[in-house]
């Protein structure tokens, strides 16, 4: 799926952003996107705040929220995946400048810790049911852990922003990098894998993204 960089008409049409897995109601409208607010919205808007603050740019902006209620955040233009996922997906650059793009959040969210802000109401996330148990040892930092290829941007084939922090919670950094893996590598069962993976060797792909 790309996603056009450009306003649309006079900026009140609302366009549906598509392939997301856990918040449904997401639009465009012009340079915005448009959140249905949960009780994850306090804790994202936390972690956006903080990332502008520190000057990480590869995040959208967090700027209200509009006449209906919702979380207002800037529109980061680019290309991102939809389903079934585009070949690109595979290319072993492209996975690397992942890897690069979560490591620049996890050491821009470190300063922040862990508030109190960002630890309560955790029993509330809208967890898929295929989301794995969390790995050993104390939190660290306010992770993305959702670093599926529908909520990475990017432009010229190089990953520039993640999106959709509806799941940022306290974890390790381990935990961050699994969630990277089980995604990218793939690291998960050869059927559960979308086509353009489905033959990758997964452990090659591994060794790439945590060495980048």
């Amino acid at each position: 799926m790309t996603r056009s960089g450009g306003p649309i008409d006079d900026g009140s049409i609302e366009v549906p952003l598509l392939g997301g897995d856990v918040t449904e109601g997401v639009v465009r409208v012009g340079d915005t996107v448009r959140r249905p607010t949960g009780p994850h919205s306090p804790r994202v808007r936390l972690v956006l705040e903080h990332l502008a603050s520190v000057g990480f740019t590869g995040c959208p902006r967090w700027l209200g929220t509009d006449e209906r209620g919702r979380d207002m955040l800037t529109f980061v233009p680019g290309e991102v995946a939809g389903r079934p996922w585009p070949a690109w997906v595979a290319d072993d650059q492209r996975i690397c400048s992942v890897a690069r793009l979560v490591r620049a959040y996890d050491d821009a969210m470190a300063p922040l810790g862990l508030p109190a802000l960002a630890t309560g109401d955790l029993a509330s996330l809208p967890l898929p049911p295929e989301t794995p148990p969390l790995t050993p040892g104390p939190p660290e930092l306010i992770g993305h852990l959702d670093v599926t290829p529908e909520n990475v941007v990017f432009r010229e084939g190089k990953a520039i922003a993640l999106i959709d922090f509806d799941l940022a919670r306290p974890a390790t950094r381990v935990e961050e990098m699994c969630n990277v893996l089980l995604w990218w590598a793939p690291l998960m069962p050869p059927a559960d894998r979308e086509p353009v993976v489905a033959d990758v060797d997964a452990v090659r792909r591994a060794v790439l993204l945590v060495n980048a």
